[in-house]
């Protein structure tokens, strides 16, 4: 591990994983997209790529709390989904990096693209 850089990875790609992208009923999901809206209003930007986003938030207390709790629930209904949060030392940012691979590439973007444009955010 990169002595500058820290990640941790919480949740990996499941092998052969089966099921919807996201578990979740709809009124859940609709609760969770309120709750998602609110902590990606803190971000300060992100970075779209082939397989999801890296998105950016200020290295504040309650930005780490916030990420962090979004990540615990998200790894339930969404196994599909890969989440590393890094923190670099010396650096004022937290990054959140959302990815998928396969089916599940879609629907990652279609949940996360109208709330990062929502927050205000623009890749």
């Amino acid at each position: 591990m990169n002595a500058k850089r820290r990640s941790l990875q919480v949740a990996d790609f499941p092998d052969g994983a089966e099921g919807a992208a996201c578990t979740l009923s709809p009124g859940a999901l609709t609760d969770r997209r309120v709750e998602l809206r609110g902590v990606l209003a803190l971000a300060t930007g992100f970075a779209e790529s082939e397989q999801g986003f890296v998105i950016s938030f200020p290295a504040t207390d309650e930005a780490a709390r916030a990420v962090w709790e979004v990540v615990l629930a998200e790894r339930v209904c969404c196994a599909g989904f890969r989440y590393v949060i890094t923190f670099t030392p010396g650096d004022a940012t937290l990054s959140l990096t959302v990815d998928a691979r396969d089916k599940y590439v879609a629907p990652l973007k279609a949940l996360y693209t109208p709330l990062l444009t929502a927050a205000g955010h623009h890749d």
